[in-house]
């Protein structure tokens, strides 16, 4: 009696073994992916900046709506160092997580000490964002 339990035990933890000795699957990977966590693929890169330096305060932006569809905004930077300098400026369209969902890029070359220039851009949402998030640098810009 006692080897036949013995016997049915290992009957039974080679069983729990699966087959050949392999270990079971792992668990299928999720497929499905958050569309409101995905940035659209043809958003505009800024171009490259040689001694870039964060120049937000240099920066006054109009009015940004934040609803689908093309949107405009129109602004002015201001030169407020002691030479001509580059400025790159960017307002990315975002949702409450800071996810992006548009983009549109200024480029001012050029602009002496002390002076300003308005700026514009624009850019097409596919659905409505949170808010704007303006973002400027000052360099040199390469193109």
């Amino acid at each position: 009696m006692l080897a036949a339990a013995a016997a049915a035990t290992v009957l039974l933890g080679a069983a729990a073994c699966g087959s050949g000795g392999q270990s079971p699957e792992p668990p299928p990977v999720p497929t499905g992916v958050d569309p409101d966590r995905v940035a659209p693929s043809n958003l505009p890169e800024p171009p490259k900046i040689e001694k870039e330096a964060g120049a937000r305060s240099d920066a006054e932006m109009g009015e940004c709506r934040t609803n689908a569809g093309e949107q405009t905004v129109t602004g002015k930077v201001t030169n407020n160092t002691d030479k001509t300098t580059d400025y790159v400026i960017t307002i990315s369209w975002v949702n409450s997580t800071f996810d992006v969902y548009g983009r549109g890029i200024a480029v001012v070359k050029g602009l002496k000490a002390g002076t300003s220039k308005d700026w514009k851009i624009s850019a097409k949402l596919d659905r409505d964002a949170a808010q704007c998030s303006l973002n400027v640098k000052r360099g040199e810009v390469k193109s």
